[in-house]
């Protein structure tokens, strides 16, 4: 019974640990449970928009039963608007689940743009079809002319659920998919660069803007998202794990 009570005990402190762990960094929480607001009190409520960020609309959000409560739904239509500057640095983490519905070329599931006063475009997006008839991390440095692709070994599916975590630790990229880290086939410019790093598109000065499955160019997302971390830090891979096993209970 000592050992019992002993395991049980360690198998608490554990847990409380690793719970712990997931809020430290964590500097926005939006779990789409009937609204748009970020749960950390960092960021106001995010905005919905039509077919481009830059595209107005009247209609409110939509819901549907997702992995953990509701998940926000995404018609192909319009797209979310979330708070400005929700990554600053070199070291950060985004986690989320992601359901597409029909696959559309560039589309964007999660993005994050800088404009400067040149209007150079400074950008980081998660695309699950594109330009590789496939996935990708696709990040771009408009003024040094540089093109990341983050390519995978393999595609996601559409109308079923994936947990996806993008981690940045100083420009090299991780991704991982249902809790397991995915090898991913670094290109530069087009040019194969196994030590290439994502260009640091968010340190260049405040003011860029983060939206859900839309962007400035490409068509909106058809799918559903739930369960948005951003995180001011990379997570690790345990971490990582810990986070998928939440949304499989």
């Amino acid at each position: 019974m000592r050992i019992i009570g002993l395991i049980l005990i360690i198998t608490f402190f554990l847990a409380t640990l690793f719970a712990t762990s997931l809020d430290e960094g964590l500097k926005a929480y939006y779990p789409f449970d009937g609204d748009l607001k970020d749960k950390t009190g960092n960021f106001g409520e995010g905005t919905m928009v039509g077919n481009r960020i830059n595209a107005p609309t009247l209609r409110g959000p939509e819901f549907a039963e997702g992995v953990i409560g509701q998940a926000l739904v995404f018609d192909g239509k319009r797209g979310v608007v979330l708070g400005e500057d929700l990554i600053t640095d070199y070291d950060y983490s985004v986690a989320f689940w992601l359901r597409v519905d029909a696959f559309t070329n560039h589309t964007t599931t999660f993005f994050g743009c800088y404009v400067d006063e040149d209007n150079y475009f400074y950008w980081f997006s998660f695309v699950p079809y594109g330009w590789n008839n496939g996935t990708l991390i696709w990040v771009r440095d408009d003024k040094e002319n540089i093109w990341y692709d983050g390519l995978p070994p393999f595609n996601l599916e559409k109308e079923r659920w994936y947990h996806v975590v993008i981690v940045v630790d100083q420009g090299k990229a991780r991704l991982f998919i249902d809790g397991e880290e995915v090898p991913l086939k670094v290109q530069i410019n087009g040019q194969p660069n196994p030590q290439g790093l994502v260009p640091d598109v968010f340190s260049i000065k405040p003011g860029a803007l983060f939206a859900l499955g839309v962007n400035y160019w490409d068509p909106a997302l058809r799918g559903m998202i739930d369960e948005l971390r951003v995180y001011d830090r990379p997570l690790t891979a345990e971490e990582v794990k810990l986070l998928y096993e939440q949304g499989r209970k």
